[in-house]
């Protein structure tokens, strides 16, 4: 979520939500999203659809993963079919930023149609949403059958719902929560070798950057290894600003803002 230099403030103007520059109406909607202001999420899925840059539409379908109203965050499912297979992958990677248990079961049910090298992709993503992060994971490298699988999802499903109410967001099987990612970041450093773990890691703090607006810029490195000393200073940072007592559990923000 982070920009390298200051947005220009016609960004944050409602004539830059429609400007002919599909980057400039994917920012626009981010610095509306980052005020509170979520109307405008809808306009990324054009831009996944159609823009001829991978990284944008990359970008687009992350910000749409965090910063889209539960009334059309199940549109992301859609994306599980796009054409091209990077924005496939990333739109599996961005259900488990939504934490939305609707499209954990949608993507379970998008296995049967995954090409037979992006299941595991599709497990893995299923498994991050619903499991706690154990070495014993039903839903990775699952050996069922696809119908099987999906009904063993929608039963787990039931379960957290019965347990945690309808209107929960989980990560790891336990409603979300920046708290919680900060959390699981910091075991996960603590590791013998937590630079096996930096995948991970970066989800976690794209999720913790979305919710509360801090930014994790240096965190990783070019190979996406934890880099310790400012992991350090940005997790103490949030714990010292009791920044973590603003979130409900289990509820969606963007930004510090809930989102509907």
């Amino acid at each position: 979520m982070a920009f390298a230099l200051r947005p220009p403030d016609s960004l944050r103007s409602p004539a830059a939500l429609t400007s002919s520059n599909p980057w400039e109406r994917a920012a626009s909607v981010a610095l509306h999203a980052q005020a509170g202001d979520f109307a405008h999420a809808e306009r990324l899925l054009e831009i996944i659809q159609v823009a001829d840059d991978w990284h944008l539409r990359d970008c687009a379908v992350r910000i749409f993963a965090l910063t889209a109203p539960s009334s059309i965050l199940g549109r992301l499912a859609g994306v599980y079919e796009h054409a091209d297979y990077d924005t496939r992958i990333e739109a599996y990677a961005a259900t488990r930023l939504t934490g939305d248990l609707s499209l954990a079961v949608a993507l379970a049910r998008h296995l049967s149609k995954a090409p037979p090298g992006e299941r595991d992709r599709v497990m893995d993503n299923v498994s991050d949403v619903l499991e706690a992060d154990t070495d014993d994971l039903e839903f990775v490298e699952s050996k069922l059958d696809d119908a099987t699988y999906v009904r063993r999802v929608e039963e787990t499903v039931g379960e957290l719902r019965t347990r945690y109410g309808h209107e929960q967001f989980f990560l790891n099987g336990e409603p979300l929560g920046p708290a919680k990612a900060a959390e699981a970041i910091a075991r996960l450093c603590a590791e013998e070798e937590p630079e096996l773990r930096g995948g991970r890691i970066e989800t976690l703090f794209s999720i913790l950057e979305g919710m509360t607006g801090t930014p994790y810029v240096g965190c990783l490195d070019d190979n996406c290894e934890p880099v310790m000393p400012k992991i350090s200073s940005v997790l103490n940072k949030l714990r010292q600003h009791q920044e973590f007592e603003k979130f409900e559990l289990g509820k969606r923000y963007f930004f510090g803002h809930r989102v509907p």
